[in-house]
């Protein structure tokens, strides 16, 4: 059995069957524990002003994949200079050393109704973050509107 953090598979770290396993088991809500905090999260989120009725409101959420740009964003907003610490990045997984994005991203573009299902999974996120459907997800919603 292999493990990475608290996922478990009896498939090699890096594999197809891996990335499937994976999924399969997240749509599932198997790992319950971390879904509901990310729906935590999310509910925070939408629903702040109720969590602290003096705080201000959200109006900047920076992403982690355009971190120097939405960071010089911030603290250009804050009328500050602070350095983006040079620990943050470059992670060593950007390089993919044990192939589990180039899994993922194979699995996945062999398998839309896998896109799909996680495109109903992470719809609030889609929307709340302004992220783009993959087309494959606005496809399908087009050929079900008609």
């Amino acid at each position: 059995e292999w493990r990475v953090g608290s996922f478990h598979s009896r498939f090699r770290t890096g594999s197809p069957e891996r990335a499937r396993d994976f999924l399969r088991r997240a749509l599932r809500n198997e790992y319950l524990h971390d879904i509901e905090h990310m729906r935590t999260m999310m509910e925070f989120v939408l629903n702040w002003k109720a969590w602290c009725p003096n705080a201000v409101a959200f109006d900047f959420i920076g992403k982690i994949e355009n971190l120097d740009r939405d960071w010089t964003a911030l603290v250009d907003r804050l009328g500050k200079k602070l350095p983006l610490k040079p620990n943050i990045r470059p992670h060593p997984s950007q390089t993919d050393p044990k192939r589990t994005t180039r899994a993922m991203k194979d699995l996945l573009s062999r398998e839309p109704a896998l896109v799909l299902q996680l495109c109903d999974f992470y719809f609030l996120d889609f929307i709340i973050f302004g992220y783009s459907f993959p087309d494959v997800c606005l496809l399908d919603s087009l050929k079900h509107r008609r």
